[in-house]
């Protein structure tokens, strides 16, 4: 395995994961958070996980990122119908998985797992989109030249 294509792939699709859950979590359901504050830690507790909830995320990236490396799937197409597979099985599960066993607001579920969704839709993309299959074009050059003997 290219290490440093994996990484890179990984990386940025976790910062583009990231960026996506801030605006979404922060900005977008901020005031749904706070209607239902009655369910989540208090806010110190909260701050103080924050970490191991992104490490959660990573690690779990990581791990689809290597299936998709492994599976040998190339380009953006592969990518984006990996990352719809994989989101599709976490909004399916994690939708009625939380939704018979914690109280929350079905609201909050459907949000929450959508989120994850898109991640990995993400995810999809921007590893499809760094493991690109060699163009036509540099495949037909190499070929195109002449072999020459020793």
């Amino acid at each position: 395995m290219n290490w440093k294509r994996f990484f890179g792939a990984l990386f940025s699709s976790f910062l583009v994961a990231t960026i996506f859950d801030i605006l979404l979590n922060a900005i977008l359901l901020r005031d749904a958070f706070i209607a239902t504050r009655q369910y989540w830690r208090p806010p110190e507790e909260l701050e103080r996980l924050v970490p191991l909830g992104f490490l959660a995320m990573l690690l779990s990236m990581a791990a689809y990122g290597a299936l998709f490396v492994r599976l040998g799937r190339q380009g953006i197409r592969k990518g984006l119908e990996f990352g719809f597979w994989v989101g599709s099985a976490m909004l399916l599960g994690g939708f009625l998985g939380m939704v018979s066993l914690v109280p929350w607001p079905t609201a909050m579920i459907a949000a929450w797992t959508s989120q994850q969704a898109v991640n990995y839709f993400i995810l999809g993309l921007m590893f499809g989109w760094i493991y690109k299959p060699k163009s036509k074009e540099s495949s037909k050059s190499a070929l195109s030249q002449p072999i020459t003997q020793i």
